[in-house]
């Protein structure tokens, strides 16, 4: 019975190793799958412009805003996709108020805060 036992264990063993060798393969198929996805996304990309103005044309047309285009800063090609946008980087944005900068500070953060709230209670009390 015991050497039934020890049967069974060096088997599981055996069956352990050889799905994790398995996994680790597979593993490597769908990293290697997602980095060559990830090459033919970044051949087929249009820069920012094009793809804003392609977008918002059709839009501004049917609102009425014939010959209307965004004009912005386009130098070169975006490195962050979001919903198949491509995204470029800037050097500051004003997120809820405060200015973030590339360090990751906030800039006059707080003072812009505080005067954003003192609007916001003020026009609560022209409410009430």
């Amino acid at each position: 019975m015991n050497a039934e036992m020890n049967m069974y264990d060096i088997q599981i063993k055996e069956y352990k190793a050889e799905i994790e060798k398995l996994t680790a393969e597979l593993n490597d198929v769908k990293r290697a799958y997602f980095e060559k996805k990830r090459l033919e996304q970044s051949k087929n990309r249009r820069p920012v412009k094009e793809t804003l103005v392609a977008n918002t044309n059709p839009k501004a047309n049917s609102g009425g805003l014939d010959g209307a285009e965004m004009t912005f800063k386009a130098s070169g090609m975006a490195t962050l996709e979001a919903n198949g946008y491509w995204l470029e980087e800037v050097h500051n944005f004003k997120y809820l108020g405060a200015k973030l900068v590339p360090n990751g500070q906030c800039k006059d953060g707080i003072a812009s805060r505080i005067d954003a709230a003192r609007r916001v209670f003020s026009s609560l009390r022209k409410c009430l």
